[in-house]
């Protein structure tokens, strides 16, 4: 590398650690500034404190992300609510008393997939169309197949495929054959 030199022949030594610090700024700042440009282009938004419905025995913790679907919000925690409402008639209360779910809405009119996290703390994802319709809502199944998730016991995903979790599992179906 050459060298810069000053006017009486000597080199001077660049010092880089301030061209760095200023390099990490700049960078840090245009990638902020591209993430926000972008958010507000595609809509997403998240109403990270979210609404909580009642259904009976459980507490629902409802948060959106992006735009709100044409059927409006009211339709969306109706399904939710008679979504519970199957779950908990199959195994007579519902799996657990609270879980969150957070609903990603994108482009498109039909439902997405889901997946269910028991462990730290319940939560369950889906995706939806933002235009999706009544009828399409009405006939879905996803959260309800969600909700199920819900009563298999919690454990680290750590554990999954373990001996011990197949001994949880094992416990569990033979303790809800001898209940039947």
């Amino acid at each position: 590398m050459r060298w810069l030199r000053a006017a009486d022949g000597r080199p001077l030594g660049v010092n880089r650690a301030p061209w760095s610090a200023i390099w990490l700024i700049l960078s840090a700042s245009v990638l902020l500034l591209v993430t926000l440009v972008l958010s507000r282009k595609t809509g997403a938004s998240e109403n990270s404190a979210g609404h909580v419905l009642t259904a009976r025995n459980a507490t629902i913790t409802v948060t959106s992300r992006g735009p709100t679907p044409d059927v409006g919000q009211a339709s969306v925690d109706e399904w939710v609510v008679r979504s519970a409402a199957i779950v908990r008639g199959y195994f007579d209360e519902f799996p657990v008393p609270a879980v969150t779910l957070r609903i990603t809405t994108g482009d498109g009119g039909a439902m997405g997939s889901g997946k269910t996290y028991g462990y730290p703390q319940p939560r369950i994802e889906v995706t939806m169309g933002e235009h999706i319709s009544l009828a399409a809502l009405s006939d879905d199944w996803v959260l309800v197949h969600e909700m199920t998730h819900l009563s298999l016991p919690a454990m680290p995903r750590s554990t999954i495929g373990s001996p011990r979790a197949s001994r949880s599992m094992w416990r569990v179906s033979h303790a809800r054959r001898r209940a039947t």
